[in-house]
């Protein structure tokens, strides 16, 4: 028979060196203290060992400290989903602000879980854990509206990336749908339309095609697409296409119109020109007849001059002749 006081006793050990951070301290040794916890977490008597225990708010100051670390987040991950699971009352203790040493940055728990899913996209293991651990925290409607409101971070993004990365993972489909389900069905209808078009729900039929044989995930990704199939939501989908197709039609009208004014407008700015290139070979030709004209004048003004002095002379030498002659 286990003896509860004993575990009790080193459940209060664990926590104390837990709560103790050390900047030095090797990770295999930190991975150990929360290894130990996790076992007396799965212990018959776990409830009753845990219950009015402060465990959370150590084990966040660790997650946060040490998110390099990927053994600490997946050993820290699943002890926090199995507090979750005996102590119903970790999810409201979640929700308040971190007591945190001054030496150690805390982010919130909504925070920490995207930040982790996105470090660790890669990583089959740690995504499974996150996966779950975003799954039993959606189920506080505080920390699912936090999570909504994340700017940093895409919560639809990261978990159907993770859906993607493992398709043969059936922990990650089932943990993923877990939580598609719980975020579906806060978003408004414009959200489920987008995730629609996005075809980000193609990953919940795979799972299904994929894993025809498990009924927890055909019932769980069963309950992703049910607010998917709605009339209202097909309606919805309908009527954003036909107006971004009157939009599409609107600009494309708009743009043709441009198109053919510019035309317009070029065909005469061409006229133009040629009217004005005439006119200036016009006057260029004008003025050199003019200028033709002027010199001709000039000459013919020079001519007459010329032919009047020639008269004087001769009438001036007829005259003299007949003097000579009388």
């Amino acid at each position: 028979m286990v003896n509860v006081e004993e575990l009790g006793d080193r459940l209060k050990k664990l926590l104390v060196r837990l709560s103790n951070l050390q900047e030095d301290r090797q990770l295999s040794s930190l991975i150990q203290i929360i290894q130990d916890l996790l076992f007396l977490a799965h212990t018959d008597c776990a409830a009753e060992l845990f219950e009015d225990q402060d465990v959370q708010t150590p084990l966040m100051l660790v997650l946060s400290s040490y998110m390099g670390s990927r053994g600490v987040q997946q050993v820290g991950w699943s002890l926090l989903c199995r507090l979750v699971e005996i102590c119903p009352s970790t999810l409201e203790e979640l929700t308040r602000p971190l007591g945190a040493a001054k030496d150690w940055e805390v982010l919130g728990v909504h925070q920490q879980i995207l930040k982790v899913l996105a470090q660790y996209s890669a990583d089959c293991k740690v995504t499974m854990v996150g996966l779950r651990a975003l799954a039993l925290l959606l189920t506080s409607d505080k920390l699912l509206q936090c999570v909504l409101d994340e700017e940093e971070e895409d919560v639809f993004g990261l978990v159907v990336l993770g859906m993607k990365t493992f398709p043969t993972s059936e922990e990650v489909q089932l943990q993923g749908c877990s939580a598609l389900q719980l975020l579906l069905e806060r978003v408004s209808e414009d959200h489920l339309v987008d995730f629609m078009e996005n075809q980000d729900h193609a990953v919940v039929l795979t799972a299904l095609q994929t894993f025809q044989d498990s009924p927890e995930l055909l019932l769980q990704a069963m309950r992703v697409l049910l607010p998917l199939a709605s009339p209202a939501l097909y309606f919805s989908s309908t009527l954003q296409k036909v107006q971004r197709c009157r939009r599409f039609n609107a600009a494309e009208g708009s743009t043709l119109q441009k198109v053919q004014r510019c035309r317009r407008f070029n065909a005469a700015e061409g006229s133009t020109l040629q009217k004005v290139q005439r006119c200036r070979r016009f006057n260029a030709a004008e003025g050199s007849t003019l200028q033709k004209v002027q010199r001709c004048r000039r000459f013919n003004a020079a001519e007459g001059s010329t032919l009047q002095k020639v008269s004087s002379t001769l009438q001036k030498v007829r005259g003299g002749s007949k003097g000579h002659t009388k």
